[in-house]
């Protein structure tokens, strides 16, 4: 009998960014438990390239390259995610993320496609200085300024996430948010 997923109020989750990648940095979690290759096998369909190997064996200066990294780190959050919801009923009441995590607790959140934010990152690679523009799902979407100037964006079952990215909202397609975010 599976027990119902609860909401826990003292638990948060928060992504890291990059710099947090380190050749191997999955291989004990991977080899307990499958869905972390699964997750990047996934990852590497869209990128065409192939970021387990890359990220379990390296080299190090090839992980550590920018279109690298943060493929790498974005999967590696999300896989640690799906671990901990195949394994816990309990899901965080805040996500969070430090720049690139940012892209993780989207995701994480289910606010944001895993494969919409891969190909983001593409983008962002391609053309830094535009940011990315990713396509929210507007129905886990909620949002309000913060007296901080942040964006507070209420995301999957009222999970907040904190972004200090821009919302466009898009009057044509009342579905879809674009949000841009700057890295």
């Amino acid at each position: 009998k599976n027990s119902p997923v609860t909401m826990d109020n003292t638990l948060a989750f928060v992504f890291p960014g990059q710099g947090s990648q380190s050749v191997g940095m999955l291989d004990e979690l991977a080899t307990a438990y499958p869905d972390v290759k699964k997750t990047f096998n996934e990852a590497s369909k869209v990128l065409d390239v192939d970021l387990w190997k890359l990220s379990s064996q390296g080299p190090e200066q090839e992980l550590n390259l920018t279109a690298n990294t943060q493929p790498a780190l974005l999967c590696a959050g999300v896989a640690v995610w799906r671990v901990w919801c195949q394994h816990s009923t309990r899901r965080p009441a805040l996500m969070a993320g430090h720049s690139l995590g940012e892209y993780t607790a989207l995701v994480c959140a289910e606010a944001l496609d895993f494969g919409d934010a891969l190909r983001g990152l593409l983008g962002e690679v391609a053309d830094p200085r535009r940011g990315a523009v990713l396509r929210l799902r507007r129905q886990h979407l909620g949002a309000r300024d913060d007296p901080e100037g942040d964006v507070l964006l209420s995301v999957a079952r009222e999970m907040p996430v904190f972004s200090r990215s821009s919302l466009l909202f898009n009057k044509e397609d009342p579905d879809i948010c674009p949000i841009q975010m700057p890295m």
